[in-house]
């Protein structure tokens, strides 16, 4: 049986879900960018969906490139 894990814990859980090969986040607001972080530290290909989780880039990028994984934003 599944296990439910509510909120902000939730979403990370499933951001860096071993199954999970890329991970496209789109959450409003900087909600998005802790799972975002858990997915990169994952391992895991970021699709960013949102302008708020890839207004902080120099991070996002600096994770990324330390990972060699790749973003790919899309055009709002």
């Amino acid at each position: 049986m599944p296990e439910i894990i509510p909120g902000e814990q939730g979403v990370i859980e499933v951001a860096r879900h071993p199954d999970a090969v890329t991970v496209v986040t789109g959450i409003v607001g900087c909600a998005g960018l802790k799972p975002t972080v858990a997915a990169i530290e994952a391992g895991k290909d970021i699709a960013l969906a949102n302008q708020e989780t890839s207004a902080p880039r120099a991070m996002t990028a600096t994770l990324l490139l330390s990972r060699q994984r790749h973003v790919y934003l899309s055009r709002e």
